[in-house]
């Protein structure tokens, strides 16, 4: 539930972002995409702390949003589909302003079925990523039914352990 929901919305946002960054002329559209890269020299565990206060005062702790909706902006998803938007040529863009397309429509229409490979590929990199998380869920969850499968699989093993070998 957690990875599946996480990955289309992550890839949801960064569609939308990367064709914003790509197509749409806005002020200071350079500055806020080297901010946006600057922020993926930032370790995640950075915001751990500061994330987790949020997620209390929310009451997000130990619930399916708590999990997923912390990490569903995806910088990386941004700048591939941003690289590949700009691989478009400029003249399928016109054509479809021509034909009388918005921003939206010309994105759902005309870019994210030529980039169904590199969507593809997003996909199932951020999929794995979510799929093995495991410092973030286990810090938000507290309950057993909560935890996700590799914390959950953690803690029988922790438990194994614990119990010591069986003779």
């Amino acid at each position: 539930i957690t990875a599946s929901t996480g990955v289309v919305l992550e890839v949801a946002i960064a569609a939308l972002s990367a064709y914003a960054f790509a197509r749409i002329r806005f002020r200071f559209r350079e500055a806020l995409f080297m901010v946006m890269l600057a922020a993926m020299m930032i370790p995640g565990q950075v915001a751990l702390i500061p994330n987790y206060v949020v997620l209390k005062h929310l009451g997000w702790i130990n619930t399916y949003q708590g999990i997923v909706i912390p990490h569903v902006s995806s910088v990386f998803g941004a700048f591939l589909l941003r690289q590949f938007f700009l691989s478009i040529p400029s003249s399928l863009y016109d054509a479809a302003e021509l034909d009388g397309l918005g921003h939206l429509r010309t994105l759902f229409y005309i870019c994210l079925p030529l980039a169904r490979p590199v969507v593809g590929t997003l996909t199932l990199y951020l999929f794995i990523a979510k799929w093995n998380s495991y410092l973030w869920p286990l810090i938000v969850t507290n309950t057993q039914n909560m935890r996700t499968l590799p914390v959950g699989l953690s803690m029988v093993r922790q438990a194994e352990y614990a119990i010591g070998p069986e003779h």
